[in-house]
């Protein structure tokens, strides 16, 4: 028997609010709070549960175990989200019981210990509520939230006890899981002290990024304006009629398969996964404050200023195939794109100054590296026009240069702080890791 999900399919990771203009249907606005999009009609599903997967241009994300089991999603009278491909088991619980668990297990050894309790009630609380929600939202069955939990015990048990066994091997005590990984190391794990002042004159500061916000958002009207609605007959005219065009003709389903997963290195789940990682990181080994705030108020001004510029240009898609469908937000600028600039460009800002070592260099490729491969893979996929890639490219360079002249977000490097791991002690690490890998 042949069934299909109800209501548009949309992959998570959009962030925008619901676009109102005529014609829009309220539900698909609902289900389409994310950066990245799904097609406006979910994809066949041919027997057996496996749906078709290029037939509309686009890969279904489903991982082996979702392909393999091939449970269909739930059909629900009244929907309220829909979510493609299968069903079983829930990434959202398998992946916040291994990511929220892993982050309790680094962190517990740096909290008292009357905290640790309570620290772990709220992990579990949290787990909960997300698996809570899939099932609320009605994308996911009581059984495949359950079996994401399951799979998520089952893959963090794992790799702790791997983790012990190689504390045993290497002659050190194996605390109870209560105490977290390595107590030993809570001292170095403790969060940055508190700096004397994070910002010299906070309320000047905020007087000259609220001004400044409001500046960089004209530069986007003006721009997004002009090539929008009177460029007609210049170079960007051109430019955004034949770039979506010449790629357009050049579909193929590899191509395609591999547009989908470039754009997901924009959506929200990427951007805040990496800045989830990057700045405690930064924060562990700088223990200053400053350069968080820095990647912190870059990725919220670029969302707020996405959002505002995104809503009053209005700008049509490319009139070509838009193989993530029906999206609740306008064309100019893209989201994807401004996102991934201002977060790799910021944490190559703050990267490149403080390290000698010769890494540092990757950070400043990736910093072009991303938002190129992004921007190829939304032009690609018909979603966006070459003057709106110019626009997050505006909307970025303006954003973090008011941030860096406002913020300074390396002025303890100027000051003389150093890491609390310094460059010859990586050496070390590697030797250890490679002492580790011997066998016997």
């Amino acid at each position: 028997m042949v069934q299909r999900p109800r209501g548009p399919a949309r992959s998570a990771g959009h962030r925008a609010p619901g676009d109102h203009r005529p014609g829009r249907a309220a539900g698909a606005d609902l289900a389409g709070h994310h950066r990245g999009g799904g097609p406006a009609d979910p994809p066949p599903v041919a027997a057996g549960g496996l749906p078709d997967r290029h037939r509309r241009g686009r890969a279904d994300p489903d991982p082996s175990l979702k392909a393999l089991v091939g449970r269909l999603r739930p059909v629900v009278d009244v929907p309220v989200a829909a979510a493609p491909g299968n069903s079983f088991p829930s990434g959202h619980a398998l992946g916040s019981f291994v990511a929220y668990g892993a982050l309790l297990l680094v962190f517990l050894p740096a909290m008292s210990k009357r905290w640790r309790k309570p620290a772990i009630a709220i992990v579990g609380v949290l787990i909960f509520l997300v698996g809570l929600t899939r099932i609320a939202l009605g994308v996911h069955y009581v059984s495949d939230v359950i079996g994401g939990w399951l799979l998520g015990a089952a893959w963090l048990g794992v790799t702790a006890y791997a983790f012990r066994l190689w504390r045993r091997e290497r002659g050190r005590p194996v605390p109870p899981l209560r105490e977290g990984l390595e107590p030993e190391a809570g001292e170095e794990l403790a969060l940055a002290p508190d700096e004397e002042k994070v910002l010299e004159h906070p309320r000047s500061a905020v007087a000259e990024l609220l001004v400044g916000w409001v500046l960089v958002f004209g530069a986007l009207y003006a721009f997004g304006m002009f090539v929008s609605y009177h460029a007609k007959g210049t170079f960007f005219h051109t430019l955004d009629t034949e770039v979506p065009r010449w790629f357009a003709e050049r579909h193929t389903d590899a191509l395609t398969d591999l547009s989908w997963w470039w754009s997901k290195f924009g959506d929200t789940h990427a951007i805040l996964l990496v800045s989830l990682v990057f700045c405690p990181i930064v924060l562990a080994l700088w223990r200053r404050w400053r350069p968080v705030l820095y990647v912190v108020l870059a990725m919220f001004g670029e969302l707020s200023l996405f959002l505002a510029s995104a809503r009053v240009v209005d700008r049509p898609r490319p009139p070509v195939e838009n193989l993530d469908g029906q999206m609740p937000t306008s064309s100019f600028p893209s989201g994807h794109i401004a996102a991934t600039i201002c977060l790799w460009v910021a944490m190559a800002i703050i990267v490149f100054p403080r390290t000698d070592r010769w890494w540092r260099w990757l950070f400043v490729g990736m910093a072009v590296l991303m938002p190129v491969g992004v921007a190829t893979s939304r032009m690609y996929r018909g979603m966006h026009h070459p003057t709106d890639f110019m626009g997050a490219i505006l909307l970025g360079a303006l954003w973090l240069s008011l941030l860096y002249w406002v913020i300074r977000p390396n002025a303890d490097v100027a000051e003389g702080n150093q890491p609390a791991i310094e460059s010859e002690q990586v050496d070390e690490l590697d030797d250890e890791l490679a002492k580790a890998a011997r066998p016997g």
